[in-house]
């Protein structure tokens, strides 16, 4: 793969017209880049991130760009220590959309540490994302009209759970009909709830960089002072912060199941850095309203693609994961006490698919924390 010309531009733009590019490293298959730049004053290393052209529709639209930068310049200039500094962006209108940063190096994903070395070995890492999850909402909350507005529409972005924006609840329903789940009248009043909850946080309006996910967080683990950065602001938002705590108890895309023997510490951590910047996070009432609301939102929007999953061949990996998804997301919402419609929902829904997918009833207890699911 070669650099393409745009990128060249922007490191010309900042180093100077002789600046070269003496090296370039692919840290993965994403048009992302690192870079090693020979220029006047010495050698700087950095990361590059552009446009691209996919089936997907990922980072296509130069807005996506636009608001990575916004994002991390917005969130540096309330706290400095969670995100990478931005270089160069958005200098040229005709520059194709390219972003330079910070090079943060030798830190890596957190999923990948965690892939490498085990659950057990990465505890201060995992505790790490939980502070900085909670304080980048915590700095960020209520901000929403003070963000400079030109990539996202903080009203519109937090309307994107659980069919408030995307394939509506009327067509979630009719999936999970097909699959045998019958809908009860308390469902569907706690969907009217949920949604609205979500879509008027009230005071735990903050931002996020929209995947909150362990590959987005940046940590050196062998750097016990390393406090990690965010990454990947492409998809920034302002949302109901609560909602994201999910991730400590509900399996994202590359977990089969997350088991998290510390969850609960995660979560206290997460909390505590919250409560610095939103008080009302000290109320169980409303912090325990908001989480589950997040485990149960997850739990259904990781359903819409069940069609595809039943075509797929016995032994797919996609099975389990979906089963130990929405346990989880149930599991939350009855621990706490609530939402006990939509969790007995997702109840039936997975004891169907354990009936209809005989190959991924399993007894998911025994898969150890943190199991990647299968490339």
């Amino acid at each position: 793969m070669s650099l393409p010309t745009d990128v060249l531009r922007a490191v010309r733009y900042v180093y100077g017209a002789a600046a070269e590019v003496t090296g370039v490293e692919w840290p993965g298959d994403w048009q992302v880049a690192r870079l090693t730049v020979r220029h006047a004053a010495g050698r700087t290393t950095l990361v590059a991130k552009w446009l691209r052209s996919n089936a997907m529709g990922w980072r296509t639209d130069p807005q996506q760009m636009l608001a990575e930068a916004e994002g991390l310049r917005f969130v540096a200039g309330l706290a400095q220590e969670l995100v990478p500094a931005v270089i160069a962006a958005n200098w040229d209108p005709g520059s194709g959309g390219v972003v330079l940063l910070e090079d943060l190096a030798p830190r890596e994903p957190l999923d990948a540490v965690i892939r490498r070395r085990g659950a057990s070995a990465t505890e201060g890492g995992r505790r790490s994302f939980a502070r900085a999850m909670g304080r980048l909402a915590a700095v960020t909350a209520g901000r929403d009209r003070r963000f400079p507005g030109g990539a996202i529409d903080p009203a519109l972005a937090r309307r994107k759970r659980l069919g408030l924006l995307g394939p509506p609840w009327e067509e979630q329903r009719h999936l999970l009909e097909r699959f045998g789940v019958r809908i009860p009248q308390a469902a569907e009043q706690e969907v009217d709830k949920l949604q609205g909850l979500l879509a008027e946080p009230g005071p735990f309006l903050a931002l996020s960089n929209g995947d909150l996910v362990t590959n987005n967080f940046m940590i050196d683990v062998d750097d016990p002072d390393d406090h990690g950065r965010l990454i990947d602001f492409e998809f920034v938002k302002f949302d109901h912060a609560l909602a994201h705590a999910a991730i400590f108890f509900v399996p994202g895309p590359r977990w089969m199941v997350v088991n998290d023997p510390i969850g609960d510490r995660l979560e206290q951590d997460f909390r505590a850095a919250l409560v610095a910047g939103i008080p009302e996070a000290a109320d169980d009432g409303p912090y325990d309203l908001g989480v589950s609301a997040g485990c149960i939102a997850t739990g259904f929007e990781r359903c819409g693609n069940l069609t595809v999953m039943d075509r797929r061949p016995p032994g797919h990996p996609s099975r389990v994961q979906r089963i130990a998804t929405v346990e989880a997301a149930a599991a939350q919402a009855e621990r706490r006490g609530l939402w006990s419609a939509l969790s007995g929902v997702l109840r039936d829904l997975a004891g169907r698919l354990r009936h209809r997918w005989a190959d991924a009833d399993v007894d998911l207890a025994v898969l150890a924390p943190y199991t990647p699911r299968p490339e």
